[in-house]
């Protein structure tokens, strides 16, 4: 039976041009993972502009940019419903929200669902 993990990352506030990233998520506590899906919460006064990513892996020090998850998000387009996405293969993985419309700040809330 392949259980569902659930990982919970309030990332804070992100300022204009920045990027909040979470803990380290060991992918070694996870037997046979082969799907993951996240789900992000913004919320602002204003209106920034968020990318988010996934860091990648394989010795725990050196992290690689994947493929983004979800560009040009902004509040109004959460909370999201989870968004699917694979990340290249690794043991260790960060994920990243970065501000991208340069404008204003945003608070940055990701929920990570690995099966």
């Amino acid at each position: 039976m392949n259980k569902i993990r659930i990982f919970d990352f309030n990332l804070g506030e992100i300022a204009a041009s920045a990027t909040g990233t979470s803990p380290v998520i060991d992918l070694g506590c996870c037997d046979n993972v082969h799907r993951f899906s996240c789900q992000y919460i913004i919320t602002a006064v204003g209106a920034p502009v968020f990318t988010i990513g996934v860091l990648a892996s394989n010795d725990g020090i050196n992290y690689v940019a994947g493929t983004a998850i979800a560009t040009g998000k902004v509040k109004g387009d959460t909370p999201s419903l989870p968004t699917t996405f694979t990340p290249p293969l690794c043991r260790w993985m960060k994920l990243t929200a970065t501000e991208t419309g340069t404008a204003v700040a945003g608070t940055v809330r990701l929920i990570l669902a690995v099966q």
